[in-house]
């Protein structure tokens, strides 16, 4: 795992992830690809749309630390 910067994964296995008490990444950004649980706590950090009319909104789970970048 040394040289990966980041990881992306769906939210089952983000939601497992949170179970182990200690975070297995990190130091590193995890990106979870999902609609938006209700019941995650969440801060909008910013949408941005593109030429192609995609729409991405990226949001931090509260109570994580920031991901370094």
């Amino acid at each position: 795992m040394a040289g990966i910067d980041a990881l992306a994964m769906g939210r089952n296995t983000f939601e497992t992830a949170l179970t182990f008490g200690e975070c297995p990444y990190p130091g590193r950004r995890v990106v979870v690809f999902s609609p938006v649980s209700q019941d995650i706590p969440l801060e909008h950090v910013r949408t941005r749309t593109y030429e192609s009319r995609f729409v991405q909104s990226t949001y931090r789970v509260l109570g994580n630390p920031p991901a370094s970048t």
